[in-house]
């Protein structure tokens, strides 16, 4: 998320590994990414409020979820269990054309350590 002279703004992918236990997803880039990715999904819900995203996705860090719940910025949240290559090709390529556009909310002091 951070945009500085030498590392420009990133577009955020979060993936999440089937050590976290956890099959919920966002999907932020519309219909095509729906249709790829989660063909046997008929009704989806559209959820803009932080705490939401904080029961959904406990294990994220609160950067992630402040940007999750921020209007103008697109994240997609996918279990590993539904990548492929071309899926993953497809959701690397929206996140980096639609880093530009997205704004983040870099209130929240970024983390300097994992853990």
């Amino acid at each position: 998320m951070f945009d500085g002279k030498r590392n420009k703004k990133s577009g955020i992918l979060v993936v999440n590994l089937p050590s976290v236990n956890c099959s919920r997803f966002t999907s932020a880039y519309g219909y095509q990414e729906k249709r790829l990715i989660y063909p046997d999904i008929n009704s989806w819900t559209d959820i803009n409020e932080r705490e939401a995203f904080k029961i959904l996705y406990p294990h994220l860090p609160e950067r992630i979820i402040d940007n999750l719940a921020a209007p103008n910025v697109n994240i997609s949240v996918v279990p590993w269990e539904r990548l492929s290559p071309d899926k993953l090709n497809f959701l690397v390529d929206a996140a980096f054309d639609g880093r530009s556009r997205c704004q983040f909310d870099l209130s929240r002091p970024m983390k300097k350590r994992n853990g």
